[in-house]
């Protein structure tokens, strides 16, 4: 319990504050319940300072403890229930003994100062008074008995005071100390004259209220002002604008409420909701000025982030640029070539986004090339404008016409890109067979050499020209005396050979091919039963023999005895004595009507009869050719 004038304390607003001050101050340790024994408490220290005293032990933690009298030590005539006890053999609950000397330490320096003391047993106490500046002012010893009698010293200015008594175990109560009459801050007032705050100059009666929470004008009243009625350490005269709410003061953050929450009576333009959207800028609203966009309101298609969750949706994001996102219908935002609205263009994409791609649009064949882009036939890759022309006769580069090359008129199966030479002539392509035509007919890019006409006799090799480069010299040509093979039938005729090289052969008139000195325009030789010039005349038959002796001297112009069988007629006016029906023949002539030497003469008549036959008539039959 706590009497007199300077007991009255009280609670505003958070400030502890004294009331009008008094000159006497008494500390009975009941304020409150204590415990019974010292290890469950500690040694007393601050718990009075408010009332101008404090305490101390011999150690840091040593010195009196405040216990109920249950604790049993034998006292009374003291304030019940509670007392400052000392038992040098005890122990706190933080250490340190229970144990005297005490120090009462006061704030402001007294002038008197009593107590009670007592114990179970007798003994005596020690009390010294000390000032400020440690001189000894005062002295006094009391004596300790059960029923705890007054002890009290008094000097002028006593700021401490020391109690150390004979014995180990005592108690003190019901401490009662009276403030000097100074005037310790020098503002003209003492304690007793009314100064409720003797070490502050500015808190006197009279003194001007400061915005401080203390009672300046020391007239037992805080003003309500200075009184921190929220407890966010700020008064009304300090600026807090709202006491009721502890969290609107100067200094206080801003928060996002639409208070003027810091007091500078400004509200943040970000705590305005200037759409009525319910929202702030400070509370998520990304704009305040439109209704629809706060935090969790819907989206909607318009490339704004309605929502306020810092996104604006991909799909509402236009990010080819073309007016038109993902929502709005955009079927590809990342090709500013693909909207609704827009025209098809041949792409194989649905440009229109109308969730088709046009057929004219589609490369069935891979080719890259489409239908709308030309392609005259989507099911072959080899058919695209641009590509080279194939030997297929197809429209392969789509240009609309097949090349005139690619054409197969003759039907023969080539076309002349293929190497046809000749398109209108089914018998000449490559691969087909020369025929002898003087064409290139296997189309190899020339006529083969043996069905040229190198003499222009209108006969090639081919057909049979066994001499090329003479035109006399052909199949069907007449034969000449030349020893050649004119019609080309394999061989020369038998009476153009000059069998015994004498430079004329039979066809020119070489009546005797085995002898060389029988010939045309030879000297004919009387009496050797040859026609030796070849003109059908033997010895006595020929001109040049008449008269003249034969070989066998009878001048009949015979070489050989014997008598001839008539004489010949000259039937064919070629000279000579022909072989006639009416003219007897002479088997011992040397020639025969022919005009031919016989070779073998002296040979059987029968066989030499049909050798001449033979022979003569070979030789008519060339004459006639």
């Amino acid at each position: 319990m706590l009497q007199g004038r300077r007991a009255v304390w009280f609670a505003a607003a958070g400030w502890l504050v004294p009331a009008a001050a008094a000159a006497q101050t008494t500390i009975n340790f009941d304020e409150r319940t204590r415990p019974c024994v010292f290890a469950e408490t500690t040694a007393l220290r601050t718990d009075y300072a408010g009332l101008g005293v404090t305490f101390a032990g011999p150690t840091s933690n040593g010195g009196g403890g405040v216990l109920n009298q249950c604790g049993g030590f034998g006292v009374s005539g003291h304030s019940a229930p509670n007392f400052l006890a000392f038992n040098c053999g005890a122990t706190f609950s933080g250490g340190g003994a229970a144990c005297d000397p005490e120090t009462l330490n006061f704030s402001a320096p007294v002038s008197l100062v009593r107590f009670k003391a007592g114990a179970s047993s007798s003994g005596s106490l020690s009390v010294s008074a000390y000032n400020a500046g440690g001189a000894l002012l005062a002295t006094r010893t009391c004596s300790l008995s059960s029923t705890m009698p007054s002890c009290e010293i008094s000097a002028s200015n006593i700021s401490r005071v020391v109690v150390d008594a004979s014995i180990t175990i005592w108690v003190l109560d019901d401490l009662y100390f009276v403030v000097a009459p100074t005037d310790a801050d020098g503002d003209g007032f003492t304690v007793a004259g009314g100064d409720c705050d003797d070490a502050d100059r500015f808190r006197y009666p009279g003194a001007a209220e400061r915005c401080n929470g203390l009672d300046d004008s020391c007239d037992g009243i805080v003003p309500a002002n200075e009184i921190d009625g929220d407890g966010d350490g700020v008064p009304v005269c300090g600026g807090d604008c709202d006491d009721g709410n502890a969290a609107r003061h100067p200094g206080a953050l801003e928060i996002c409420n639409g208070i003027d929450d810091d007091c500078d009576l400004v509200v943040p333009v970000n705590e305005a909701d200037a759409d009525g959207d319910g929202y702030r800028l400070c509370s998520g609203d990304c704009d305040d000025l439109s209704r629809q966009r706060y935090p969790g309101a819907p989206e909607i298609c318009d490339g704004l982030d309605d929502n306020c969750d810092g996104m604006v949706p991909v799909g509402e994001i236009d990010g080819d640029g073309d007016g038109v996102p993902v929502c709005g219908g955009d079927c590809d935002d990342g090709n500013a070539a693909r909207a609704p609205g827009l025209s098809e263009v041949c792409d194989g994409l649905d440009n229109d986004c109308n969730g088709a791609v046009p057929a004219d649009e589609a490369d069935a064949d891979g080719d890259g090339v489409r239908i709308c882009g030309g392609d005259c036939d989507d099911g072959d890759p080899a058919r695209r404008p641009g590509l080279a022309e194939l030997c297929n006769g197809t429209d392969d580069d789509c240009d609309g016409a097949v090349p005139a090359g690619e054409a197969d008129a003759d039907g023969d199966g080539v076309r002349v890109c293929e190497g046809d030479c000749d398109d209108a002539n089914a018998a000449r392509h490559p691969g087909t067979f020369e025929v002898c035509d003087g064409l290139d007919n296997d189309c190899s890019g020339g006529v083969p050499s043996d069905e040229t006409d190198g003499d222009g006799d209108g006969t090639p090799i081919c057909a049979g020209d066994c001499d090329d480069g003479d035109g006399t010299r052909h199949p069907g040509a007449t034969e000449l005396c030349n020893g050649i093979d004119d019609d080309c039938d394999g061989m020369a005729p038998v009476d153009e050979a000059d069998e015994d090289e004498d430079g004329t052969r039979a066809c020119d008139g070489d009546c005797d091919d085995g002898n060389p000195a029988v010939g045309p325009g030879r000297t004919e030789t009387c009496g050797n039963g040859l026609d030796d010039d070849c003109d059908g005349r033997t010895d006595a038959e020929d001109p040049a023999c008449a008269g003249a002796p034969d070989a066998d001297g009878d001048a009949d112009g015979d070489a050989e005895a014997g008598t001839d069988f008539g004489a010949e007629a000259d039937t064919d006016a070629g000279g000579g004595g022909d072989v006639s029906a009416d003219a007897p023949f002479d088997p011992g002539s040397a020639t025969t009507g022919c005009g031919c030497a016989i070779p073998g003469r002296g040979l059987p008549a029968g066989l030499l009869v049909l050798l001449g036959l033979a022979v003569c008539g070979l030789v008519a039959r060339r004459r006639r050719r």
